[in-house]
C-alpha cells in the first residue's frame, strides 16, 4: 500500500516565518487518497505512518471528522506536549487554568464550532463568576494557545480568538521600604532570618532563588551571588523562572559580612550545603513566612509582601545610582523595556542627581571628578569631530 512521508513547508501570514513540517500521504482501504500534517519531527511522522498502514492492513482505519474534535480533549493533548518542552511549573499552570476556567464553560463543545462570539460568551461568563481580571486573562492566553495549537495542527482552519482581547488589568501600587525601614526590618528579624532578609532586600532575587542558594554559589572573593536554580513548593529544585533569570548579583560590604558570620554560624559547611533551611525537608514557605510576618510586626514597617523586597532592592540599587540596563542584569529581566515598565518611575530621583551634578561641574565645585586636560589641538580637533 501506499504510505509516504514528505517534508513541507508553509510560510506564516502573520510574520512571513518560514515553517517546516512532515505529512503522512497514503491511500486506505477503500482506495481514497489521504494526506495528514504530522508535525515537526520525522519521528513523530514515521510512527503515525507505521500506525496508519496497520490499521488500513486491517481494514479499520478511519478518519475522524474535524468537527467531533471537542476542545478540551485537545486542551489535554496540548498540556501532554508541554510536558516535554516545558518546566514543570508551566504546564501545571496551563493544566489549571484548563481544569478550573476553560472545561467547566467549554466540556465537550466541538472545536469546530468554536466562533469569536464562544470566546466573548466564555469571557463573560467568568466575569460572571467573579473571576478575577487578572485570570480571566490569563485564561485568555492559555486558550489562545490552545488554540493556535490546534491551527498548526489544521484541526481548525483559524483561530477564532485572534481577534479577541483580555480586559485591562489595573496595576495595582507598587510597595517598596524605604532605607530607613530596611534597616529596621533587619534589625527586627531573628537571627535565622537577618541574612535572608538581608539577600532579598540588597541582591533583589526572588524568594525560590533564595531557598535554592547553596554555597558554592556565594563567591566571597569576587562579592557576588551565581542564580542557578529556585525552589518551589510541591515541585522541589527547578531552574529559574527563564533564561535571564540565570544571573550574577552583587553582595554589598553588609551582605557579605552577613554571610560570612551565618556561613561560619554553621559551621563552615560543604559547598552543596544549602545557605539557608538546610535540615528543612518539606515545605520551606512556612518557616519562612512565620519569621517574616514577626519582623515586620515587631518593626512597625510598612505592610508587605517578602516578593515586595525585591522592589525594595530594586529602589536601593536605582537610588544608588545604578543605570537601567545593568539593573536589568541585576533583577535578570529578559529586557530593559520591562525593567523600565516596572521601576522607570522611581528614575525620576535620578534627574535630580544629574541635575546637581551638572550644576556642581559648571560651578567648578572640588567635589567633581575632574578628567585629564586635553591639549589645545587634541580639544579642536574633538570639537571639529563632535
Amino acid at each position: 500500500m501506499m504510505c509516504k512521508v514528505s517534508k513541507r513547508q508553509r510560510i506564516r501570514k502573520r510574520t512571513g516565518e518560514v515553517v517546516e513540517f512532515y505529512t503522512v500521504r497514503f491511500r486506505d482501504q477503500h482506495g481514497i487518497i489521504h494526506e495528514i500534517a504530522a508535525g515537526p519531527k520525522k519521528k513523530f511522522a514515521d510512527a503515525l505512518a507505521e500506525k496508519i498502514r496497520l490499521e488500513v492492513l486491517a481494514g479499520t482505519f478511519t478518519m475522524k471528522p474535524k468537527k467531533e474534535l471537542d476542545l478540551i480533549s485537545h486542551c489535554e493533548s496540548f498540556v501532554e506536549s508541554k510536558r516535554l518542552r516545558r518546566k514543570r511549573s508551566t504546564w501545571q499552570d496551563y493544566d489549571s487554568v484548563i481544569k478550573n476556567h476553560l472545561a467547566p464553560y467549554f466540556k465537550q463543545m466541538p472545536l469546530a464550532d468554536i466562533t469569536p462570539s464562544t470566546v466573548d460568551d466564555f469571557l463573560k461568563y467568568l466575569e460572571k463568576k467573579n473571576v478575577s481580571i487578572a485570570m480571566i486573562g490569563k485564561s485568555l492566553r492559555v486558550l489562545k494557545l490552545v488554540l493556535r495549537d490546534a491551527v498548526r495542527k489544521e484541526l481548525i482552519d483559524r483561530d477564532p480568538s485572534a481577534t479577541i482581547t483580555a480586559p485591562s488589568v489595573e496595576k495595582k501600587e507598587m510597595l517598596f521600604l524605604t532605607p530607613k525601614e530596611v534597616k529596621r526590618l533587619i534589625r527586627a528579624g531573628e537571627p535565622i532570618i537577618k541574612p535572608i532578609l538581608m539577600v532579598a532586600c540588597f541582591t533583589g532575587m526572588r524568594l525560590g532563588e533564595i531557598l535554592a542558594l547553596r554555597w558554592s554559589k556565594v563567591d566571597f572573593d569576587k562579592e557576588q551571588i551565581h542564580v542557578v536554580s529556585s525552589w518551589r513548593r510541591g515541585q522541589g529544585f527547578t531552574p529559574p523562572k527563564s533564561k535571564s533569570s540565570v544571573r550574577f548579583v552583587p553582595i554589598c560590604a553588609e551582605l557579605k559580612r552577613s554571610l560570612l558570620a551565618h556561613y561560619k554560624k554553621m559551621g563552615r559547611p560543604p559547598d552543596d550545603e544549602l545557605v539557608f533551611f538546610p535540615d528543612v525537608l518539606g515545605d520551606r514557605h512556612n518557616p519562612l513566612r512565620r519569621d517574616f510576618e514577626r519582623a515586620l510586626e515587631k518593626s512597625r514597617v510598612t505592610k508587605v509582601r517578602f516578593h515586595d523586597l525585591r522592589h525594595t532592592a530594586a529602589s536601593l540599587f536605582i537610588e544608588a545610582g545604578v543605570d537601567t540596563l545593568t539593573l536589568q542584569k541585576i533583577m535578570g529581566h529578559s529586557s530593559a523595556a520591562i525593567t523600565l515598565d516596572l521601576y522607570g518611575h522611581l528614575y525620576s530621583s535620578s534627574f535630580d542627581r544629574a541635575r546637581n551634578g551638572m550644576d556642581r561641574l559648571m560651578s567648578g565645585s572640588d567635589n567633581v571628578i575632574r578628567l585629564p586636560l586635553r591639549n589645545d589641538e587634541g580639544a579642536a580637533q574633538a570639537d571639529e569631530g563632535s
